[in-house]
């Protein structure tokens, strides 16, 4: 799935708009209705139905806000709907839908200072429908009051509408934003909420299935994906009658030392479980008695090194490779430079990843068959102290 940035989600919704003619009032309905039944369901599962309070902003996220309420009407008894009055001119479509929510019955309370701000149990259940994506600069004033009070509440559950308020769309927050239990992330997930500095903003992100249109998301690149069971399961794996494990690959993993075979056994039974249809493990010769005993489905490659790895079975049977867990760091570098030679799908982790730290004159041959999974020390090792999760992701964009 592509992860679009704030301009792009914008030019989706304007596109869907005018390209596919979906009038924006009948969007702002179909994303309300879609996330009041995710309310709706996450109430259900906490086995909840006590109050509700809604905060509206005076835009789309604030529409989207009113929608929700007029469907929660019907089954919560005790919902209330603020709308925060931080500046005098409202949007279009939220005009419209502040109207038809009042038709319905449904009671708008105005908040015009700290002093309308309404108490927050334990029992109740809060919405932040203020901004969504719909900012790019911190929150002050009123916002920022409502926010805070949000936030310092002991209520039972906070659910944000999209993204969580005052939280950037497409980098680390410096700033105070809403902090959610869960976000219900509409039609895409935002990039933001893959940085471990967010974690307490967002909670848990639960994307929203909104259908915006397919030819926008065919045509326009993204410089971010994510990779979901979906598009695994959607793979031709070419899995016929006739298919047997030859017809699923044969992986090379490359690792293991004395004291740290158990890595070595995780590595090659997570090819195996991964769907390869063969794995040869080549270990040093301390190893070879644990791999076959503890994972008896691969099959093992006798180094000459009795305790270490000191190089590399002959490469042609192998279509993927995977080098470094439990691998040691005395390990030669050239042990590594002879794999990364090899022309086909590569996984680098762990000692792999210290070693390249140490010989980074191994760099030039990282090229497109190369994944590095490295967690944050390898990965301050390789590309330099970051502050953040975001300087990180700027380091390999």
């Amino acid at each position: 799935m592509k992860v679009f940035n704030r301009k792009q989600l914008q030019d989706w919704d304007r596109y869907t708009i005018d390209v596919d003619k979906i009038d924006s009032l009948d969007l702002i309905h179909r994303a309300g209705t879609l996330l009041g039944e995710e309310i709706e369901s996450l109430m259900l599962q906490h086995d909840h139905s006590g109050p509700v309070r809604i905060f509206c902003g005076l835009g789309n996220n604030g529409a989207d806000g009113l929608v929700v309420g007029m469907y929660l009407s019907d089954f919560i008894g005790d919902l209330e709907v603020y709308v925060v009055q931080f500046k005098e001119a409202q949007g279009l479509d939220f005009a419209h839908y502040r109207d038809k929510a009042e038709l319905n019955g449904l009671d708008l309370n105005i908040i015009y200072g700290p002093e309308d701000f309404p108490a927050l149990g334990n029992d109740t259940v809060v919405i932040d429908a203020l901004f969504g994506t719909g900012i790019t600069r911190p929150l002050e004033g009123l916002t920022l009051e409502v926010v805070e009070h949000i936030n310092s509440s002991s209520s039972y559950l906070t659910i944000a509408i999209d993204h969580p308020s005052g939280l950037p769309t497409d980098e680390v927050s410096q700033s105070q934003a809403l902090q959610a239990d869960y976000t219900l992330s509409i039609a895409s997930y935002k990039l933001s909420c893959f940085f471990a500095e967010h974690a307490k903003y967002t909670g848990a992100v639960i994307l929203i299935p909104l259908e915006l249109s397919q030819d926008y998301y065919n045509q326009t690149a993204a410089s971010n994906q994510i990779i979901e069971l979906h598009d695994i399961l959607m793979q031709d794996l070419k899995m016929d009658a006739h298919a047997y494990k030859n017809s699923f690959g044969h992986t090379l993993f490359v690792g293991g030392s004395k004291g740290k075979m158990g890595a070595a056994v995780l590595a090659a039974e997570g090819a195996l479980r991964a769907g390869c249809g063969l794995v040869t493990a080549h270990v040093p010769s301390c190893g070879v008695d644990i791999v076959q005993v503890a994972l008896p489905e691969a099959m093992v490659s006798t180094d000459m090194g009795k305790e270490k790895v000191l190089g590399l079975p002959a490469a042609d049977p192998f279509q993927a490779g995977c080098i470094g867990c439990g691998l040691g760091m005395d390990v030669e570098a050239r042990v590594l430079e002879a794999f990364l030679h090899l022309q086909i799908p590569k996984v680098l982790d762990a000692d792999a990843l210290n070693i390249l730290s140490e010989n980074k004159s191994l760099f030039h041959l990282l090229d497109s068959y190369c994944i590095l999974t490295p967690h944050i020390g390898e990965f301050h090792r390789l590309f330099g102290i970051c502050q953040n999760s975001f300087e990180r992701y700027k380091k390999l964009v």
